[in-house]
C-alpha cells in the first residue's frame, strides 16, 4: 500500500499509518456484530426506496454478517429485509454487491466473493430458503431479477474455480461467464446453476436440476441434468395448489351465478 496516510477499521482495532509507520489501537467505539472490514475505501450503503445512505458501520442488522477483506468494495442493501443466517464475504478488490428490499424472508443466503471486479445483484422482492452464490474468480457476474423464489440447498457458480486447458491450443476454455435469472422465477430444491446460464422470466426449475445453458423462452418449466425444457406455457404462484384451486372454483361459481353474492 503506497499511501503516506491511511486508516483501517474493523471490529477489533483501528490501524493508523503515517509516513509508513503503523499505529494500532483497540477500537472501543466500533462494536457492530454485522460488519467486519479490513482494507480501505470499503463502503456499506443502506437502500430505502430511492435513498442511499452510507452506514456508520456501528449498528447491527439481525441475521446478517458482512466480512470484507480488500479495497474499494461496495455493499448496498436494504436493512429492512428480514435476514436469517445470511453472510456476505468479500476477499478482493472492486466488488459490488446489491440486495434490494424484499417483502419476503431471506434465509441462509451466502454471497461468497473471492477475486476482483465481481458483481452480484439481487433485485426487489426475491426470497431465499438456502442459497450460496460462489463468485470465486475475477470478473464474475450474477444477476437475479425481481420476485424470484429460491428453495433449499441451491448453488450458483458463475465460475468453475479451477482451469480447464485445451492441450492442443494451449488455451483456457472455462473462463467465468455471467449468470442471469430474470423476474419471477422459481428455483426448486437442490438446483445447481452453472456459468453461462440465462433464465427468462416466469421460469420454473425442477428440484435437483443442473442448469448449464441459456434458455430463450419464458413461461417454461425446465428440469434434469443437464436441464432442458419439459413444459411450455406454464406459470407459478407463491400460493399453494390447494388454495389456488379453491380460488379458481370461487371464480367459476361467481361467473356462473353472478347474483349469488347479492
Amino acid at each position: 500500500m503506497n499511501k503516506l496516510f491511511y486508516w483501517n477499521q474493523d471490529n477489533n482495532r483501528v490501524t493508523l499509518c503515517f509516513l509508513g509507520i503503523k499505529f494500532k489501537f483497540k477500537n472501543k467505539l466500533f462494536k457492530s456484530k454485522t460488519f467486519k472490514m479490513n482494507g480501505y475505501n470499503n463502503k456499506i450503503y443502506f437502500l430505502n426506496n430511492d435513498c442511499k445512505v452510507e452506514s456508520n458501520l456501528r449498528e447491527n442488522i439481525n441475521g446478517l454478517k458482512i466480512v470484507i477483506k480488500g479495497n474499494n468494495n461496495v455493499v448496498s442493501l436494504s436493512k429492512n429485509n428480514l435476514y436469517t443466517n445470511c453472510t456476505i464475504f468479500i476477499n478482493g478488490d472492486n466488488t459490488n454487491i446489491e440486495i434490494l428490499e424484499s417483502k419476503f424472508l431471506i434465509r441462509n443466503l451466502g454471497v461468497w466473493c473471492k477475486g476482483n471486479n465481481n458483481l452480484v445483484k439481487i433485485s426487489k422482492d426475491s426470497s431465499f430458503e438456502s442459497c450460496d452464490i460462489h463468485s470465486i474468480e475475477d470478473n464474475c457476474r450474477v444477476y437475479i431479477g425481481c420476485n424470484c423464489a429460491f428453495s433449499r440447498n441451491i448453488k450458483i457458480y458463475p465460475t468453475d474455480g479451477h482451469s480447464i486447458i485445451d492441450i492442443e491450443k494451449n488455451k483456457i476454455i472455462n473462463i467465468p461467464q455471467p449468470i442471469k435469472i430474470n423476474d419471477h422465477c422459481w428455483i426448486g430444491d437442490s438446483v445447481i446453476i452453472l456459468k453461462g446460464t440465462k433464465i427468462e422470466s416466469n421460469t420454473i426449475i425442477g428440484a435437483g436440476s443442473v442448469v448449464t445453458q441459456a434458455f430463450e423462452d419464458s413461461n417454461v418449466a425446465i428440469a434434469g441434468n443437464p436441464a432442458k425444457i419439459i413444459k411450455y406455457n406454464v406459470q407459478w404462484d407463491r400460493d399453494s395448489a390447494t388454495n389456488k384451486i379453491a380460488q379458481m372454483h370461487a371464480v367459476v361459481e361467481r361467473e356462473s351465478n353472478p347474483h349469488s353474492c347479492l
